[in-house]
């Protein structure tokens, strides 16, 4: 099928050891005319308790989830990108 007939396409990108994790989801922006813009959200993770650690949104916008050693989530925490940062 044509990705430009698609009325949302995406592509994601799995580990490269195992194909276990997804470590990155590209969506197209209005697939139908335009198929160079992508919207890519990106995650890190620990794969001795199979749970995201970090992710990266659209934006830059990056995310911290800390967890305890049962990999319950103790705190989620959003980095401040460079350019939400005040001089």
């Amino acid at each position: 099928m044509d990705p430009a007939e698609c009325l949302r396409y995406a592509t994601i990108t799995l580990d490269e050891r195992y194909a276990q994790f997804p470590l990155s989801e590209s969506t197209a922006v209005q697939p139908s005319t335009v198929m160079d813009r992508f919207l890519t959200t990106t995650a890190v993770w620990d794969r001795g308790l199979d749970a995201i650690v970090e992710v990266t949104d659209p934006t830059g916008q990056e995310s911290t989830i800390h967890r305890d050693g049962l990999g319950r989530i103790t705190a989620l925490l959003r980095i401040p990108s460079a350019s939400s940062v005040l001089s």
